[in-house]
């Protein structure tokens, strides 16, 4: 509706405008003081303009508030992992437990951000994503981003002011002011004061051909834009790349202006407004074009001609050299907020979410810790928590002491989602302030995991190889300040099964000793029972029937006791003789 009296506002303050002119230039003079009748739908038009604006930004904000961050339609970005992969780079803290590439993947923590991921602007998504990657952040940071998120996720009025603001501020194709305010490679041109000396030129020729001899003057123009033409394509090129950016930087100045929860943290640079003053709507090309509207070919030309666009970029540059702390804290004091908007988002929609009860915790001691000591022995509690990718999840609670536990149990069962829902918890509650879960309690931790098995052919590593250097890793991870929860998925797996248990029951009697809980899952009860005295032991289990093996996917204390991978042999039609010689080989009271 708005959009059609908006347009309806503009036919007719255009055809009132083209009828009084026409009647005065064809009838009488005094038509035209009717032209002025335009100001009414003319005013009428740009409030509308605004009205309608303001409409489809609150709009927005409402269908992004419930909205899974794929469904979002967003500008096309074909650099935007390159983008966020840089800005992650510049501004990695390993000091604040920097979740390392291979736990990332094994996690799948790009599916939890990308499905969270509901921001407006780079800036936000870019600091998601690096919240996310750092595990163990400051406790200030962690209690501000938590107030910052209920704040909006409590007050509907609020996050709609909010989302109108940052969606003022948007997003264009590969454009990201993090690559202006953290990367060298922007720099003040040493050309400059030629620019400003040719833009005094072509004022001159102006002067000349109005105000003394116009031939002469006419010459002088003529010189003056030709080589203002030549200079001009020779340096749009690398300015068009940054302008994009620049434009978004203005408008998050703007966004920062009218938001008291970003100016609190990071005010504007002094003297920025005028620095960007001159940043016009049009980006730099590298060689003008002769179509398209000829007002916008006209200022396009007149541009060049006084070298507006490269005295305007290299006046803003030089300004966020000269301020980049201060621009720099004002790209992530935006962007915090975005991602605020996006964690409330995720909270809202989630139908298991709690509130996330984190403290610090010391060295942990070597060795297991009684569970009748209470709750101060839990490193990690978490009940009925679920995979948040997972479609109708089946929740489980764990609670975690020194020095961790075994989990047991057969293929397709749930171990490896185990881990991952684990590890996931962990992390969204150190950085987000809320786990997918009922109830979550437990210290701050550092994540490695091993979980994900692969040959490394590239660089000639075996399977057992890669496993047993990521593992080496591990150990290496787990003598840090603050301690480490180590998610490990078939220790060893790529050896024989000799080595492996032997391997195995050192690694994990070595482990019980560093600053570390670990959690491994094995298909080898012979570990896991031969661990039963120092870590405490879960399994899932599963069912055979006529149609092969079912999961109920709940984990349960103890170690597996059934042999329904052998039994669902004589499903298949396996001689009875193997069966038997299997089952008995693989008795409990001779393994355990």
């Amino acid at each position: 509706m708005l959009r059609a009296l908006r347009t309806a506002a503009g036919i007719v303050t255009f055809g009132g405008l083209v009828t009084f002119a026409t009647l005065g230039y064809n009838l009488s003079p005094g038509w035209y003081w009717l032209t002025l009748t335009a100001a009414v739908p003319a005013g009428a038009f740009f409030c509308l303009r605004r009205a309608y604006s303001l409409s489809m930004a609150r709009e927005q904000a409402r269908a992004r508030w419930l909205a899974h961050g794929p469904s979002v339609e967003r500008v096309r970005y074909t650099r935007f992992q390159a983008l966020r992969r840089a800005y992650t780079d510049l501004t990695r803290d390993d000091s604040l437990g920097f979740v390392d590439d291979r736990t990332w993947d094994d996690l799948g923590m790009d599916g939890i951000c990308d499905q969270m991921d509901v921001c407006f602007t780079m800036a936000g998504r870019n600091e998601l994503y690096r919240m996310l990657r750092h595990s163990v952040p400051k406790a200030a940071d962690a209690r501000r981003r938590r107030e910052q998120s209920a704040a909006i996720g409590s007050d509907p009025a609020r996050r709609e002011a909010i989302a109108r603001v940052l969606a003022g501020v948007g997003e264009e194709t590969d454009a990201d002011p993090a690559s202006v305010l953290w990367s060298d490679a922007v720099r003040p041109d040493r050309l400059y004061p030629l620019f400003v000396t040719m833009a005094a030129l072509a004022v001159i020729s102006v002067v000349i051909a109005a105000t003394m001899q116009p031939t002469l003057g006419l010459i002088c123009i003529v010189v003056v834009f030709i080589t203002n033409m030549w200079i001009y394509y020779r340096k749009a090129r690398h300015i068009s790349a940054y302008v994009p950016a620049l434009r978004i930087l203005s408008r998050m100045m703007t966004a920062a202006r009218t938001l008291p929860a970003i100016v609190s943290r990071a005010a504007v640079p002094s003297g920025a407004r005028g620095a960007f003053r001159w940043l016009l709507t049009g980006a730099p090309t590298p060689l003008p074009s002769f179509s398209g509207d000829i007002l916008e070919m006209f200022f396009t030309y007149l541009k060049i001609f006084f070298q507006i666009d490269l005295i305007a970029y290299e006046r803003i540059v030089g300004h966020i050299l000269k301020n980049r702390d201060e621009y720099r804290a004002l790209y992530q004091a935006v962007g915090s907020v975005d991602a605020a908007f996006a964690l409330a988002s995720c909270r809202a929609r989630c139908a298991t979410v709690c509130d996330a009860e984190i403290a610090d915790a010391g060295k942990l001691a070597g060795g297991t810790v009684d569970p009748a000591a209470g709750s101060e022995s839990r490193l990690v509690d978490m009940q009925n928590a679920c995979h948040p990718l997972v479609a109708d999840p089946v929740a489980n609670s764990i609670t975690l002491r020194k020095p961790g536990a075994i989990v047991t149990g057969t293929n397709m069962a749930g171990k490896s989602t185990f881990l991952r829902t684990v590890g996931i918890n962990v992390i969204c509650a150190q950085t987000a302030g809320f786990a997918f879960a009922e109830r979550y309690r437990g210290v701050r931790l550092t994540v490695l995991s091993s979980i994900n098995k692969r040959d490394d052919l590239e660089h000639g590593k075996s399977f057992y190889y890669d496993e047993a250097e990521r593992i080496f890793r591990m150990i290496e991870g787990a003598d840090g300040d603050v301690p480490a929860l180590l998610l490990i998925d078939e220790l060893l797996s790529g050896t024989n099964s000799l080595e492996r248990e032997s391997a195995s029951l050192a690694i994990l009697h070595y482990l019980a000793e560093r600053n570390a809980v670990t959690v491994a899952a094995t298909h080898d009860i012979t570990i896991a029972a031969g661990m039963k005295d120092l870590y405490e032991l879960y399994y899932f289990t599963d069912s055979a029937g006529q149609d092969g093996l079912t999961f109920d996917y709940r984990i349960q204390p103890g170690i597996v006791r059934s042999r329904n991978a052998i039994k669902l042999l004589r499903l298949i039609g396996y001689p009875e003789s193997v069966i038997e010689a299997a089952l008995e080989r693989t008795d409990p009271d001779r393994v355990v």
